[in-house]
């Protein structure tokens, strides 16, 4: 059984009584505080999927660079996080099925592309070590998307979708506007998006949008939340 991880919301900064910024996880305009640990563990995991292997090493990584020493274990602090949502996961008996249901009941929403968001990335992923100085230039284009990758943006800046709809969407109703189709896939009054999520099977003619919505959120285009 394979279990892949990643996470919900995105970092912002608050400022505290002292007058100090400190991190939190935003989602749906609610703040998520976070403690040094946790905060280590949730930015391994943003914009990535990952087993848990490959999470227990970035963090510990992370950690070391970091200078912290923890007050608990990396599980108890995924734990943590997962209780919250903020780190959300999903298992298969294969890597498809693994990622759509990690991915099927997460809404997506597009990130707004800037210069300077790249630039500030570039800049981390430099001081870092990540990427060496001739790079910088090439990672501050705008990325190419494919057909699929354009079609997922277009739809979640007009209309809110989860990923289990997208696919459903793009599938049986692509011939309606966004929002009918949406009302559509909800035949039922007793429909959610989890019970979509789980009628949803994946085929063939779906795994490249798959690979499109995928692609997009490691490239730092879109991200996931949680209703």
């Amino acid at each position: 059984m394979l279990t892949l991880y990643t996470t919900v919301g995105h970092l912002a900064l608050r400022k505290g009584q002292n007058r100090r910024n400190y991190p939190v996880v935003l989602i749906n305009k609610q703040d998520y505080a976070l403690v040094p640990e946790e905060l280590v563990l949730w930015s391994c995991l943003a914009f990535q999927i990952l087993t848990f292997d490959e999470l227990k090493t970035a963090y510990q990584e992370g950690i070391k660079q970091q200078g912290i020493s923890p007050s608990s274990t990396f599980e108890y602090f995924l734990r943590r996080l997962h209780l919250r949502e903020l780190i959300v996961d999903g298992c298969g008996l294969t890597g498809v099925d693994a990622l759509y249901r990690l991915l099927g009941g997460l809404y997506i929403h597009p990130v707004k592309d800037t210069v300077f968001a790249r630039l500030f990335t570039c800049i981390q992923l430099y001081a870092n070590g990540k990427i060496k100085l001739p790079e910088i230039h090439k990672r501050l284009k705008k990325p190419e998307n494919t057909k699929l990758e354009k079609l997922v943006l277009e739809l979640s800046q007009t209309i809110s979708l989860s990923v289990a709809e997208l696919l459903s969407y793009v599938n049986m109703h692509s011939v309606l506007p966004p929002k009918e189709a949406l009302e559509a896939l909800y035949d039922s009054t007793e429909e959610t998006c989890d019970t979509l999520a789980e009628k949803v099977q994946i085929n063939k003619t779906q795994l490249p949008l798959m690979e499109a919505i995928g692609n997009l959120y490691l490239n730092k285009q879109i991200l996931f939340l949680k209703f």
